[in-house]
């Protein structure tokens, strides 16, 4: 079963209590003319994720999914052809640009090539895409397990994480979104410095995330659960992404993160009642300093 189907199961469905109204959370109903020919354009330029974003706005999710599952099995496909990047834009993680047909492309990231942290695998970047997509976040482009053949005959693994054409970085005084600020919360990301989000379409988006998962960070990182929580201008308005942290049965995220490395899960997992905790305190308390126990470093 693809990850798109996962996440439509019933067993991945919404937990109890109510969820706040929002396009991706709505029935399936009927798309307007003006979405269908945007989405139709999208499909025609190899945009998928593009297209399945657009059409969950407009509450299509089913066609959403299927949208995802074709993407899914577009990315898992031998490429088409592979060009090194070397290594990333900060200098960090060996790269290489992947072209799979049908307009898709993606960058392919090598296990264990983060120079500084080659412990920070790509297992991360594979599981913060599923968490994002079980949360109904819609700004982390899809990520997969992938293995590549390079000139000289060997295999490399890593991850392939679909490109978004026409990214942009953020403009000076751009502001991070208040989803993105709980999303990586959520995830433990240690480093969105201002080129690891991108505007595409006008819309954020996410990447680079081999360095989530650090909840508690020994040196001093880019960003950090505690204080994201804190900057969150808005913390009574996140929606459904919040709604589905807080209510999802532990088992849906394990599910979704199958295959994953379990020690991430458990981290995940273990992190779920103090970020929901911290995030209810903002929302009661709004102008309150609440106490740093894990981002205070020196």
């Amino acid at each position: 079963m693809t990850l798109a189907a996962v996440v439509m199961a019933g067993a991945l469905g919404p937990g109890p209590g109510p969820l706040a109204p929002t396009a991706a959370a709505a029935q399936d109903v009927p798309v307007e003319r003006s979405t269908d020919a945007t989405v139709d354009s999208l499909l025609a330029r190899g945009r998928l994720q593009e297209a399945a974003w657009t059409l969950r706005e407009a509450g299509d999710t089913a066609r959403a999914a299927e949208i995802l599952d074709r993407l899914e099995t577009i990315l898992n496909r031998r490429p088409v052809d592979a060009i090194p990047a070397n290594v990333d834009s900060q200098g960090v993680s060996y790269t290489w640009r992947l072209r799979h047909g049908d307009g898709v492309r993606s960058l392919f990231k090598v296990e264990g090539s983060d120079i500084f942290c080659p412990e920070c695998g790509v297992d991360r970047e594979v599981a913060t895409y599923r968490i994002d997509a079980i949360l109904d976040v819609d700004l982390t482009p899809m990520t997969v397990f992938a293995r590549i053949t390079n000139p000289a005959g060997d295999t490399l693994y890593g991850s392939a994480q679909y490109f978004m054409v026409g990214a942009e970085m953020p403009g000076p005084g751009a502001t991070k979104p208040d989803v993105l600020r709980f999303f990586d919360a959520v995830i433990g990301n240690s480093d969105r410095h201002p080129q690891n989000w991108l505007i595409v379409d006008g819309r954020p988006v996410a990447i680079d995330h081999n360095r989530a998962f650090e909840y508690q960070p020994t040196t001093r990182p880019a960003t950090c659960w505690e204080t994201e929580i804190d900057s969150i201008a808005r913390p009574a308005e996140l929606g459904r992404p919040w709604d589905r942290y807080r209510t999802l049965p532990a088992d849906s995220f394990e599910a979704a993160l199958a295959g994953t490395d379990t020690a991430l899960v458990r981290r995940f997992l273990a992190m779920r009642d103090e970020i929901v905790d911290r995030v209810r305190a903002r929302i009661e308390a709004p102008g309150a300093r609440l106490p740093l126990t894990d981002c205070e470093v020196p």
